[in-house]
């Protein structure tokens, strides 16, 4: 409840109605207390009942503030009570009798009058404004609870410079920072209240550097966004746009856009209680990226070349610039150049300018000490010794048991080569081409996986040079493709002496360490010669580093399991040994005509003893270990080979109806490249180029058998003969 008086003056003037002596005075004041059922906002209207010795005397009703003076007649000694009713929305109070007894007057002349307290009945409904920015436009509606605003004027107090003010919408444009102080007039009735508050402007938030705008697909971007203005020390940053995966921890911007385009970034700031945002975009555009990977090897006192090849929009211009390079490392345009005098891994920085973008390329390069030739190899005596090729394999294993003899000695690594040792050659034979990091074996002492057999070929090439021996294999071309070899019309060289793979006969006759079977270890203690684990004898993940296990009589490890090895030769699944002395292997083409590397020994994911590998292909399971014969293979001891480019019904026949003719093509292949010819014996069909022709008549009706050799065109050799078997129908 609230306390409102109305102060009653009564003001009594004496006349003596015979004209004797006149008299006045203040009768006194009576402050009256109202109750009711809830508190009042604004009174609205009053109503005065006053009666006399118990009867009305007036009764009235009107605006809070209409009344003026009030006349009454008053017998003299009558008993006066004066009762005050207020109302203001829908609410009655009332304050009850006051009585008192008039004195000896002839005339009462009462002024009424209200006195209220101080609270005006206005309240915010929501708190106005209180934060504004320097120089932005600001603007606020005021929204005030109270009676009779619905027809108040509300009008500003002497408002600061350009601040206006229509209906209860304030708009303003602030010039200066500071506390600035603002005074409302609410006009209700003939009532006039007011509200004040106090606006505080700020500086906006504005960038001390600005933002990057550009960045480039695929390569990492950063940034840190630093900004200027009031409060920004504690001032919270967030992300509510930006580009995919975009993130921001702090003021620090981390991206790495995929696409390219335009992407909007808006940043809200907060401080105290007040939010802006600010509002850029980021240009991403493509590149740069490598177009073939910088050499990532160098060795110690040795001069080392690179040209740095980079793709992406606007390289035909950019400027290419090191970041802090090691010492005597120079790039000059895009070619690098540098003599490293210390081993270590020294991390390089390229910085890419194109227009507005900068941008950098980061790689690594690793200086080892120079190159230096692998020995060390095993005797494998292996001259004059005979034994049954194919045997112990199984049956399934795609040749046919056949006893064959070798006629010299043979050294062969005792290891299959590891990941080191191919490295160090190839990167000393092939500087530009070669990465390292693109081969398998990545544990110290791993075998070399992940290399087809044009990698092996260089790689025994290679060795040969370096140890002033002749080069076993020739080509007619040598490309790199992602960093992988491939060569055009890959052969071999007639009596020469060098590195290369072992052919399957050797690799299985020294793979039996002097034993008579092919897994020469006590029963029960494979797992101590073979690692045919999946996750490594060591949990390594399969592959264990080189000689981890047993090795056979020999001093040969890990020739099974681990990882396959390819040998020297083609895989032909069935196929009778075509020689009896030296086999270079069952064939060179299968029926589809794909060439395909044997493997042998199984590996720690497969123990499958035989299979085979595509002459392109290469796989993280496969390897191999390089032999030296003791002499230059004689070239006579390698036969040329022949196989049907189409394969026959399942035992080995082909049909066709009488008077039909039947071209049967033949792939041929000679391990020394030299050109061959067909030969077909037994009359009948007749060589068409490579080629066997033959239109049968109804006399030939029935099961025919022909042979057909392979010759060489230039040294006479020929090649096993092919059974040539033809049911006429």
């Amino acid at each position: 409840m609230r306390w409102i008086g109305i102060l009653l003056c009564l003001l009594a003037w004496s006349c003596d109605r015979f004209g004797t002596q006149e008299s006045s005075g203040k009768l006194g004041e009576v402050t009256l207390k109202f109750t009711g059922r809830r508190a009042v906002a604004v009174p609205e209207s009053l109503r005065i009942r006053i009666t006399i010795d118990g009867k009305t005397a007036t009764d009235l009703s009107k605006p809070l503030f209409s009344f003026d003076t009030l006349d009454l007649d008053v017998p003299f000694g009558s008993r006066l009570a004066i009762q005050a009713y207020l109302y203001a929305a829908g609410d009655t109070l009332e304050t009850g009798d006051t009585t008192f007894v008039m004195p000896s007057v002839s005339v009462l002349r009462l002024v009424l009058s209200l006195r209220s307290t101080p609270a005006s009945g206005l309240a915010w409904e929501t708190p106005p404004r209180s934060l504004a920015h320097v120089d932005r436009s600001f603007s606020d509606t005021l929204r005030i609870s109270g009676a009779g605003l619905d027809s108040a004027i509300l009008s500003l107090v002497e408002p600061p410079s350009g601040m206006a003010l229509s209906g209860n919408k304030l708009e303003w444009t602030p010039t200066g920072t500071g506390v600035v102080p603002v005074k409302l007039s609410v006009a209700r009735w003939s009532r006039i209240d007011t509200l004040e508050w106090s606006i505080g402007v700020i500086a906006a938030p504005i960038w001390k550097t600005t933002p990057r705008s550009t960045a480039s697909a695929k390569n990492a971007f950063s940034d840190t966004l630093r900004l200027s203005g009031a409060g920004l020390d504690s001032a919270t940053l967030s992300l509510v746009r930006g580009g995919p995966g975009m993130t921001l921890t702090g003021n620090r911007l981390d991206w790495l856009p995929t696409d390219t385009g335009t992407f909007p970034v808006k940043l809200a700031v907060s401080r105290w209680s007040w939010m802006d945002t600010l509002e850029w975009s980021i240009v991403v555009v493509a590149g740069p990226v490598w177009e073939t990977p910088p050499r990532s090897s160098a060795y110690v006192s040795r001069a080392f070349f690179d040209t740095l090849r980079i793709s992406g929009a606007g390289m035909d211009s950019a400027i290419l610039s090191l970041v802090r390079p090691p010492a005597g490392l120079i790039l000059s345009g895009n070619a690098l150049s540098w003599t490293p005098s210390d081993t270590g891994t020294f991390p390089l920085k390229v910085s890419v300018v194109r227009g507005n973008w900068i941008d950098s390329l980061s790689w690594s390069i690793t200086v080892r000490d120079s190159v230096e030739l692998f020995r060390g190899m095993v005797r494998i005596p292996a001259a004059g010794k005979s034994f049954v090729f194919g045997s112990g394999i199984g049956l399934d294993s795609g040749i046919v048991p056949t006893l064959v003899a070798l006629s010299q000695d043979f050294d062969m690594d005792p290891t299959e080569v590891t990941r080191t040792k191919f490295d160090s050659v190839m990167l000393a034979k092939y500087p530009s081409n070669y990465l390292a990091s693109t081969w398998g074996g990545a544990v110290t002492g791993s075998p070399i996986s992940n290399i087809n057999f044009a990698g092996v070929a260089l790689y025994c090439n290679a060795l040969s040079q370096a140890a002033n021996l002749d080069t076993v294999f020739q080509y007619d071309r040598l490309t790199w493709v992602n960093w992988i070899p491939t060569v055009q019309n890959l052969r071999m060289r007639p009596n020469v002496r060098g590195y290369r793979p072992p052919t399957e006969a050797e690799w299985e006759f020294a793979a039996r360490g002097g034993s008579d079977s092919l897994h020469p270890w006590p029963a029960g203690a494979e797992s101590g010669y073979a690692n045919y684990t999946p996750l490594g004898t060591f949990g390594g993940g399969g592959v264990d580093p080189v000689a981890s296990l047993k090795p056979n009589g020999y001093g040969l490890y890990d020739m099974f399991g681990n990882v396959a090895e390819m040998v020297l030769g083609v895989y032909v699944n069935g196929w009778s040994v075509p020689e009896t002395q030296d086999p270079w292997g069952p064939g060179i083409w299968n029926w589809g005509g794909s060439w395909r590397i044997p493997l042998r020994g199984g590996s720690a994911n497969s123990r499958l003893e035989r299979t085979s590998l595509g002459q392109a292909e290469y796989t993280s399971n496969a390897g191999f270990r390089a032999v030296l014969p003791l002499a230059a293979q004689a070239q006579g001891s390698i036969q040329p080979g022949l196989v049907p480019s189409s394969q026959p019904t399942s035992d080995s026949v082909f049909t066709v109806t009488a008077g039909t003719r039947l071209d049967i093509p033949f792939t041929l292949w000679d391990l020394f490249g030299e050109s061959l010819s067909l030969a077909v014996s037994g009359g009948g069909p007749t060589v068409v180029g490579n080629s066997i022709r033959w239109t049968p008549t109804r006399a030939d009706i029935g099961l025919q058998r022909f042979e057909v050799t392979a010759v060489a065109d230039v040294t006479g050799r020929t090649s096993r003969p092919f059974p040539l078997k033809i049911r006429v129908k």
